[in-house]
Parts: C-alpha cells; sequence; structure tokens
C-alpha cells in the first residue's frame, strides 16, 4: 500500500511539472509574433543614425546594414514556422522545448551579430549606441523568454558570447571596459528575470482551478 501510494504521489508529481513545463512553452512560443515583426523593423530603425547621422555615429556600409537586417528576416522565418507549427497546441513538450531551444541560439546569435555589423572602431558615439542596443536586446528576451530558465539562459549566453567578442578584439579603453562590465550585467538581468516569472508562475498555480 505505502509503495502504491507512493507510485501514484510519484506521478502526480510528474504530471505536475509536465503541466509546468508546458504552461511556460506556452509563453514563450505566445512571445514569438514580436519577435517576428520587431527584430526586421527595429533593426531598420536602429540604422537610421548611420544614415542619417554619420558624422556622430561613423558610416556603416550599406551592404553592413542589409546584411543586418537580413539575418533578421531568417530568423524571423525560422521563428514563423515554429509558431505556426505550436501557436494552436503543443503536441510534444520535449520536442517543442528542443525547437526552441534551437530556435533561440539562432535567433539570439542573429542578434549578437548586429554588433560586428554596426560596431566601428575607435569611435567613443558608435560604440556606446552599439552596447545600448545589445544591452535592449538582452532586455527584451528576458521579458520574452524568462518563462524557461533553459531556454532564457541559452538565448542570454548566446547573443553575449557573440558581441561581446567584437567587444574583446577592438581597440580602446571603452571596448575593454564594456567586455568586463557587461557580463555583470547581463548576470544580473538573467537572475531578476527568472525571479520575476517563477514569481508569476507561482501565483498563476495558486489560483489554478486545479488547485481549488
Amino acid at each position: 500500500m505505502i509503495a502504491r501510494a507512493q507510485s501514484t504521489e510519484q506521478n502526480t508529481d510528474r504530471r505536475e511539472d509536465l503541466r509546468d513545463a508546458e504552461a511556460r512553452l506556452k509563453q514563450i512560443v505566445a512571445s514569438l509574433p514580436a519577435s517576428i515583426i520587431y527584430n526586421p523593423l527595429m533593426t531598420v530603425l536602429a540604422a537610421l543614425p548611420f544614415v542619417f547621422g554619420p558624422k556622430t555615429f561613423v558610416t556603416v556600409s550599406w551592404w553592413a546594414i542589409a546584411a543586418a537586417v537580413g539575418v533578421q528576416l531568417v530568423t524571423s522565418v525560422i521563428t514563423r514556422a515554429i509558431y505556426d507549427a505550436n501557436r494552436d497546441r503543443v503536441r510534444d513538450v520535449r520536442s517543442l522545448q528542443r525547437e526552441l531551444m534551437i530556435q533561440q541560439v539562432i535567433y539570439s546569435a542573429g542578434c549578437g551579430a548586429i554588433a560586428w555589423f554596426f560596431w566601428c572602431d575607435n569611435n567613443p558615439v558608435n560604440n556606446m549606441y552599439v552596447v545600448l542596443l545589445m544591452v535592449c536586446i538582452v532586455w527584451a528576451g528576458a521579458f520574452t523568454r524568462a518563462a524557461h530558465r533553459n531556454i532564457l539562459t541559452v538565448g542570454t549566453v548566446t547573443a553575449s558570447l557573440v558581441f561581446l567578442a567584437r567587444f574583446a578584439i577592438a581597440p580602446g579603453t571603452l571596448a575593454h571596459v564594456m567586455t568586463i562590465l557587461a557580463p555583470l550585467l547581463l548576470g544580473y538581468i538573467l537572475s531578476w528575470a527568472q525571479r520575476r516569472v517563477n514569481a508569476s508562475m507561482r501565483c498563476s498555480r495558486c489560483v489554478s482551478p486545479t488547485r481549488i
């Protein structure tokens, strides 16, 4: 009887964990349309200072701007395919989690690549502008991907490694300082986002009909 009770309790815990994982993944799937639409659009807007203010921000070549937008369009196509396949229902939790992890790596690498296209050495205004763009990207990920710790971490680390690599090889004190300070800021964003979403998920489970 004790063994049967323990087995029943374990099965209940597994079902609860599965429902929790599914709820978190659904939150991320629901956030994908924003990435599909806004990433290419915001990349175009981010390039405007290089077009209209080249004396301040330095001239970035048209091919670099086109490449930055093109990368975002490719990631949007991949993201749209995953969203279309899962927006109505989750077919398999583990399969969806795997797809979202792969999508997040590709998406984040594409976002981090913007630093390589827009960065110009030895121009503090340009460099701080690119750093600001990267911080905005990480914050956006914190709000849209924080429901799942692994996906959030993979996305943040991937984007960070890509753009920090550009900072690390750039000459100048500013680039070197940002290479040191950026990981501290990114760690703070990761921990803040995860605490916020965990608190939200606990509250939602407290009011769930299955708990009443």
